[in-house]
């Protein structure tokens, strides 16, 4: 009888443990890149969450633009239920996300066929719902890969593109980045057509360590004449984090960043370098 008692209490904990496990979508402090895709042109924009004054239990969805903010409609989340729901800016509301959801289920008409997890850049792992058209995956916590935040391609959501989250950041950290995307390699992709390329007569600086811990050392094979550079580093999302003025080589302490990628550009009046750089 003793062995039993330890075995239902032993079973109870890691029911309870197991329900304790899941990640909440909706939080301050998260930011979504968004690629958005229109007829003729795309451009990535950040989304955050903000709490609404009068509700406080649903969160505005708001979209960076052009230093102006949007508001895209509301979403609410039941963590008993794990599901989320959107609320368009004209009150119609649908369920969003079910992370409830098991192998073999449907949802919006389409089965799920996998459900296993994704390591993120911290180490942690997330949960991940895949569906059978093999378009559409949810991660725990996070959201939808392929359609952004807001994934679905309702009739309700006609005022909001066709659009990819290509990184995903809690506080500032980057988690996630779309690989499956064919512009995997940047956070923003107004920074696509001018990493690993030069302009003008640029002089190519040799970057050592790459990836590195701590510091870089930029080193010329000629030297520069008097010339003077100006060497920005940024987040792959075009945060400013480090600039400097150099005219012969150099070594730059960037133990103050967090494991990632960054674009490191060298430029003056007359041309212009980037590159991407890796802190390990």
């Amino acid at each position: 009888m003793k062995k039993f008692k330890f075995l239902f209490v032993l079973l109870f904990s890691s029911f309870i443990l197991q329900g304790q496990k899941y990640t909440p979508l909706l939080e301050t402090g998260k930011t979504w890149n968004i690629f958005e895709n229109w007829i003729y042109w795309g451009e990535t924009h950040p989304h955050h969450l903000e709490i609404c004054e009068i509700d406080t239990t649903r969160f505005i969805v708001i979209k960076e633009w052009h230093n102006q903010l949007q508001e895209l409609g509301y979403l609410f989340e039941d963590t008993i239920s794990q599901k989320v729901y959107y609320t368009d800016l004209y009150e119609n509301e649908v369920v969003l996300y079910d992370f409830s959801l098991e192998e073999g289920d449907v949802f919006n008409y389409l089965m799920i066929t996998v459900i296993d997890s994704i390591q993120l850049l911290d180490g942690n792992y997330r949960k991940r719902i895949v569906f059978e058209d093999g378009l559409y995956s949810w991660i725990e916590g996070i959201g939808s890969i392929e359609g952004g935040l807001l994934w679905s391609d309702w009739s309700m959501k006609k005022h909001i593109p066709e659009a990819w989250m290509l990184c995903y950041y809690e506080n500032d950290s980057l988690l996630l980045m779309n690989e499956n995307f064919e512009h995997f390699n940047t956070c923003d992709l107004s920074f696509t057509n001018i990493v690993e390329e030069t302009s003008g007569q640029s002089v190519r600086p040799t970057i050592s360590p790459n990836p590195f811990s701590e510091k870089v050392s930029l080193s010329f094979d000629s030297p520069l004449y008097g010339e003077t550079f100006e060497v920005i580093i940024k987040t792959l999302d075009g945060r400013v984090i480090y600039t400097e003025t150099v005219n012969s080589d150099i070594f730059i302490d960037l133990s103050f960043l967090s494991k990632g990628v960054y674009l490191l550009l060298l430029r003056n009046s007359n041309s212009q370098h980037a590159t991407k750089i890796i802190k390990s």
